[in-house]
This record gives C-alpha cells, sequence and structure tokens, in this order.
C-alpha cells in the first residue's frame, strides 16, 4: 500500500468502513480485473479485430446490395461497431451496480456491517476495519 493510501485511511475523509466492505465483497475482484483490462489495454486488438471485421462485412453487404442510407441491415452494422471505451464503462458500471445494490440491501435496518474475508456478511460489530488491516498488513506496507 502506498503511503498517500495509507494517509487517505488515516485521514477521516472517506468512510473506511464502507471502503472495506467494497474490498472485501466477493465480486470486488472481478470489479479490479475489468477496470485491469481497461487500463492495460488487454482488450483493445480483440475489439479493434471485431470492428475491422464489421467493418469489411458491411464493405461487402454495400458493395453488393448498395442499400440505401436509412437500410436497417446497414444500421444493425453500424450499431455493431464497439467502441472500447463504452464497453468497459458499462462493464464497471455493471459490477460496481451489483456490489453498491448488496451492501445496500445488508444495510438496510442495520448500525453496522461488514463482509467478513469469506464473504460472508456479518451484521454486527467486528467486521473487516481499515484498522484491523493495517495492524495486520504492516510488513507489505
Amino acid at each position: 500500500m502506498s503511503e498517500a493510501m495509507i494517509d487517505l485511511l488515516k485521514s477521516g475523509r472517506i468512510d473506511t468502513g464502507l471502503l472495506c466492505e467494497l474490498a472485501a465483497h466477493p465480486d470486488f475482484v472481478k470489479l479490479l480485473a475489468d477496470i485491469q483490462i481497461y487500463v492495460e489495454g488487454n482488450a483493445a486488438t480483440r475489439i479493434q479485430n471485431l470492428n475491422a471485421w464489421v467493418d469489411v462485412a458491411r464493405a461487402e453487404i454495400v458493395e453488393k446490395y448498395q442499400p440505401g442510407e436509412h437500410d436497417k441491415t446497414a444500421g444493425v452494422l453500424q450499431a455493431a461497431h464497439v467502441r472500447e471505451g463504452d464497453y468497459f464503462i458499462s462493464r464497471v458500471h455493471d459490477d460496481i451496480d451489483a456490489i453498491m445494490e448488496d451492501i445496500q440491501q445488508y444495510h438496510c435496518g442495520r448500525t453496522q456491517t461488514g463482509f467478513r474475508g469469506s464473504g460472508e456478511l456479518q451484521g454486527q460489530p467486528g467486521g473487516i476495519t481499515v484498522d484491523g488491516i493495517l495492524q495486520a498488513d504492516k510488513v507489505t506496507l
């Protein structure tokens, strides 16, 4: 963990309990994987290849059938073009929405909740805390 992250956690500027619930949620790993794929550009080439294939198919259809400007098939092929940013924004949005819904559902009617490391929710004090993380993991900080 960086010094900046440790300072942020200790500062009181963020709800560290909520941050811990988010990070301990079973689907948090999926969220980070989707973010990492986007940030590192791992899928960019595949998306570009898919778009190139769509462009080839569209060009063949236009050449062979010469559809009008408002032709349904040409419109479908245009809509099939995938924008990398839009694709990942949608994936990450879906990931975080599901996590937030789970956390909100478990907060209804509870004063304190937290995901245990096993992914089980605990409806009483003693869930994951930042202090616990900082104490247990000093070596890797």
